[in-house]
């Protein structure tokens, strides 16, 4: 089995989120990039207007001091680049007043319209493109004009980084931050329910009645693992009542023939006779294979497997306890008729539940007696009725804890597990008064096999 990577739902979503602002962030620039790319004059323009507007200031302060070279100094894209790059500074008629060291010696720059614009862009005729605007306090008539032969300095990707990074990675940043913390806070809010379902799972001890989780607080999403644990925990009290009362019912069992022999030695000392012990600890030991009997039964479930046939069940536990009822001057007979019963369960637990209620009216019946096992077909059924003194209860429809007869300390034992065994098969044990006196313990079952 592979060991067991612990990961935690809330930061898993966490990396969600950022992936998903990524890739939204990544596919909105990919879409600006696509349409500044697309349309190359605008583009070319608003490189020259970006560049044009950061060389007009420098180049007012130039022409108030009469030093052109603080531009080239500023600026060092026309001292990098010279042959693709240059600048000139004009009148109103096109006069370069001032230029960069490396433009041509042309005297006049043709301009796009007359009279000079404040702001224009314009193709060359050797595939660049120039532009100009007016020097804002470079006096009367004064225009900077940029000329682009080729983008070696690569200005257009820089405007369209630019572009990008001004109309949307700075407004997606915050709004990150946002939804990060708006994420952070819905994920405590919503795993709240489950950090509870946590706790309640962290705090079930051994040895402790389960309390079932409260399951009103439980999202949908997880509310079927909530009802699986609570089916564990009902489950799981339901055999801790099952072991506390077969510990309980064991101990006041074995208490009773426990004092007994050991009174009995105590008494008699030396002169204790052998057979005595012998029937003590026989009884002792029915009394032990009863107690495991009720402990197997009560963890006794029906695969629904097999066909058992209820008369042939009957005939053999008959022919097995024969012995026994004779030994203590007891009829023990069948009656079954010659219609074949069979029902769906497991054939050993159901002998096991019969042996029980035989050995049961066997023990409470007088001697020269009779008890008689009873096969039914509608509906199925395993039916004992004995000649003794009956239940205190009969008929009550509840499970007595001990007969009327008294004598025996496992009576109580045998109709329990005889319970267990019928509720299994999701049948019922039936407790009555005999015909003829007594006791009658039915095993009923719901249907017969089909």
């Amino acid at each position: 089995m592979p060991p067991r990577t612990e990961w935690s739902l809330a930061n898993r979503l966490r990396r969600r989120g950022l992936l998903a602002t990524a890739l939204i962030t990544l596919l909105l620039s990919a879409t600006v990039a696509v349409h500044y790319g697309g349309d190359m004059p605008e583009l070319r323009h608003r490189s020259l207007h970006v560049l044009a507007e950061r060389f007009a200031t420098d180049a007012a302060e130039a022409s108030r001091q009469g030093d052109w070279d603080v531009i080239n100094k500023r600026h060092p894209i026309f001292s990098r680049h010279p042959e693709n790059y240059y600048w000139a500074v004009t009148d109103a008629e096109g006069h370069i007043i001032a230029a960069s060291p490396k433009r041509p010696s042309d005297k006049e720059i043709g301009i796009a319209a007359d009279p000079f614009p404040d702001v224009w862009t314009s193709a060359t005729e050797h595939g660049g493109w120039i532009g100009g605007r007016a020097i804002e306090g470079g006096g009367q008539g004064a225009f900077i004009v940029i000329e682009i032969h080729k983008d070696t300095a690569g200005l257009l990707p820089l405007l369209i980084a630019e572009e990008i990074f001004v109309h949307i990675i700075l407004p997606v940043v915050p709004f990150t931050l946002l939804l990060l913390l708006g994420l952070d806070a819905t994920l405590r809010q919503t795993l709240a329910p489950m950090r509870r379902l946590s706790d309640a799972s962290a705090a079930i001890r051994p040895g402790q009645k389960f309390e079932p989780i409260d399951m009103a607080d439980v999202p949908i999403e997880v509310s079927g693992i909530a009802g699986k644990l609570n089916e564990s925990l009902t489950s799981l009290n339901a055999a801790l009542d099952r072991e506390r009362l077969f510990i309980a019912e064991a101990a006041h069992s074995l208490r009773t023939p426990i004092a007994a022999m050991k009174a009995r030695l105590e008494l008699d000392g030396e002169k204790t006779q052998p057979a005595h012990l012998k029937t003590d600890l026989e009884g002792l030991v029915r009394l032990t294979n009863r107690l495991l009997a009720s402990a197997d039964a009560a963890r006794f479930s029906v695969n629904g497997a097999s066909l058992v046939d209820l008369g042939e069940l009957a005939r053999s536990v008959v022919i097995q306890l024969t012995p026994v009822a004779l030994a203590v001057s007891v009829d023990l007979g069948l009656e079954s008729g010659s219609e074949v019963v069979t029902v769906t369960g497991d054939a050993d637990a159901l002998s096991q539940a019969l042996v029980c209620l035989v050995e049961n009216a066997v023990q409470f019946t007088p001697a020269g007696k009779q008890v008689t096992v009873k096969v039914s077909a509608a509906p199925p059924a395993l039916t004992v009725e004995d000649s003794g003194a009956g239940f205190a209860a009969a008929g009550d429809n509840t499970l007595p804890r001990s007969a009327a007869g008294g004598g025996g300390v496992h009576a109580g034992l045998g109709l329990r597990i005889a319970q267990q065994v019928a509720t299994a098969h999701g049948g019922e044990l039936e407790i009555g008064a005999a015909p003829g006196g007594g006791a009658s313990v039915s095993i009923r079952f719901t249907a017969a096999a089909p």
